[in-house]
Order: structure tokens, then sequence, then C-alpha cells
């Protein structure tokens, strides 16, 4: 270092008389900017008058610089993997080095690694760089409350729409189409699939879940008719019926009451049965009518 080319110790000087010649005090040059040489020159002056130089020459050695060991960290998101402060590095010397701005490598696609390299450069441009690590964790993902509803039909029970979904880095995660279950065969449930891919592969899925009530079914008015005979209360044809989802319900067998004795109603009953299983029942009333009876003519002889 230059620091260490001080002043040295001239040597003693006897003239051919043998009389002891003192020197001048030591006259360094300048320090050189790094490496290089530095002279301290003695001037021995005779009785003559006539000066002698000696000169002390230090060869100074360019420097030695030892890089501290790189940085790194852990961090959940690349926005967080900010530009470090790098370490102050200094030469043997204890000369600082000159540090450029940090460069940064590409974003990760997911988790993975991104770096910070710092390039130090010493007096005589000997370049060092030190590298800052950033380990990025691969992103997490926290679904919303799966989704539900009542409706009264299968066919109310459509496509609903996906919530948007970010992962922990404020990424927004694209869900696949709604992947449907089969209807149930009456009332009961349907859902729908939403899957949601994190960057890393990984998979999430959000379910909506319908519940179908069970069906509604509203009966026509009983029928109702006035005939002279028990006889003419034959069987009617009972109406067709629909569920609320408008699913066609079958038309049953009639079911006739006796025949009154004389006057009085007659009925037939239809049992409608929805695909839940329950029961509506159908009423055809006749009224019969009292007989009426007309007389021959009276006799005579």
């Amino acid at each position: 270092c230059p620091s260490g080319a001080t002043a040295p110790t001239p040597p003693i000087v006897v003239d051919d008389c043998g009389n002891t010649v003192t020197p001048s005090a030591g006259v360094p040059s300048p320090d050189p900017p790094c490496a290089g040489i530095k002279t301290w020159t003695f001037t021995y002056t005779g009785c003559d008058g006539i000066p002698v130089d000696w000169v002390y020459t230090y060869t100074i050695s360019p420097p030695v610089v030892t890089i501290p060991a790189g940085g790194s960290s852990m961090v959940d998101c690349p926005a967080n993997a900010l530009v470090p402060t790098p370490p102050t590095v200094m030469d043997n010397c204890n000369r600082t080095l000159t540090v450029s701005a940090g460069v940064p490598s590409a974003d990760p696609l997911c988790g993975g690694t991104k770096t910070w390299t710092f390039t130090y450069t010493a007096c005589d441009g000997s370049t060092y760089p030190w590298v800052y690590t950033y380990t990025i964790n691969p992103p997490t993902v926290t679904l919303p409350a799966p989704g539900s509803s009542t409706v009264a039909c299968p066919s109310n029970a459509t496509a609903p729409t996906p919530p948007t979904v970010m992962d922990n880095c404020n990424n927004t995660l694209t869900p696949s189409a709604g992947v449907p279950s089969a209807d149930p065969a009456c009332a009961g449930t349907k859902t729908w699939t939403f899957t949601y891919t994190n960057c890393d592969g990984s998979t999430f899925d959000w379910v909506y879940t319908y519940t179908i009530s069970a069906p509604t079914v509203t009966l026509p008015a009983a029928g109702s008719s006035t005939v002279a005979c028990p006889m003419d209360a034959i069987a009617p044809t009972p109406p067709p019926v629909l569920t609320i989802c408008t699913r066609p319900m079958p038309s049953p067998a009639g079911v006739p009451s006796a025949d009154p004795a004389c006057v009085g109603t007659k009925t037939w009953t239809f049992t409608y049965t929805a695909c839940d299983g329950t029961p509506y029942n159908w009423v055809y009333t006749y009224t019969i009518s009292a007989p009426t009876v007309t007389l021959p003519a009276g006799g005579s002889s």
C-alpha cells in the first residue's frame, strides 16, 4: 500500500577522506493513484558543495480485494425482490471500491430466483461482482367460499359467473369453463365446477351448488256435469297436468265411486303422481238426476 512506503533510513555515506556526509531530509514522490512506484530521494552534499542523490524506490503492488459472500433472502412475490443495499467493500489498503448500480435478472414466471448483481471496481480497474439472490416462493391461492342458491327447476340451474380469484401476489387466475353435474331426476342438487390453475400448475376447484326444489303441481278445477242415468256417468277424459317446471305428469286411470241407488252423485278420481312421488287427486263428479217415468195411456174395454 502507498501508506507502507514510509521514509526509509538513508545509508551512512563517507567521502574518500573519511568525512561523513550528512543527507538532506528525504523527499517523497507523489503516491501513485493505485499500484506503481514511490521514491524517496536523499541528497548528500560533500564539502565541495556538489550534491549527490540517493534514491529509495518502493514498488506498490496492485490492490487485493476480498468480496464478501453474496447475500440472499426469501420473499413471497417478485414485487418484493427490491434492489438491496450492497455492502461497502474496501481493498487491503482501506480504499473504498466504487460500486455500480444493481442489475436485476428477469422475474421468474412463478416461483424461483431473482438476482441483483453489483460490480465493484478497484483503483487498478479490476472488477468484482457481488450477487444478491432472492428466492421467490410459489404463489399461494385462497378460493372464496363456494356459491349456492335454490331454484324451482333444473332449467333454472344455469352456469353461474365464477368469482375473480387472485393469488397472494395479485395475479389473476383464469378459471376453466364451468362443468355441470347431471340434472337430478326430480328434486335434488346440481353443481357447476370451475377449475383455477396457478402458475405452478396446481389446480383449485370452486363449486356452485343449486338446490332444486320439489316440483309444485297445481291441478285444474274439478270437473262436473249432470246426467240422467248412472250408466251415463262414464269415465271422463282427465286434463293434461304439468308441474311448475313444465314436466308432464302421466295421465292416470280413473277410479269410479259406486253408482247411487237412485239419484245422487258418482265420482271419477284420477291420481297424478309427481316425480318426487307426491300424489294429487283430480275428481270429476256426475250428478245423476231423479228418474223420469212416463206411463202408457190407461187401458179400457
